[in-house]
């Protein structure tokens, strides 16, 4: 996993919040709702 990336992709989408569980994708939350970061 790219940290950058998953940041970047955080920075675009307007996320207030990036959530990292080890072995699982990264969670973004977005408009208060916890959405699965697109493949990084």
């Amino acid at each position: 996993m790219d940290m950058n990336k998953v940041l970047d992709i955080a920075m675009a989408k307007d996320a207030s919040d990036v959530h990292l569980v080890c072995g699982n994708k990264p969670l973004l939350r977005i408009i208060r709702e916890l959405v699965p970061a697109p493949r990084v």
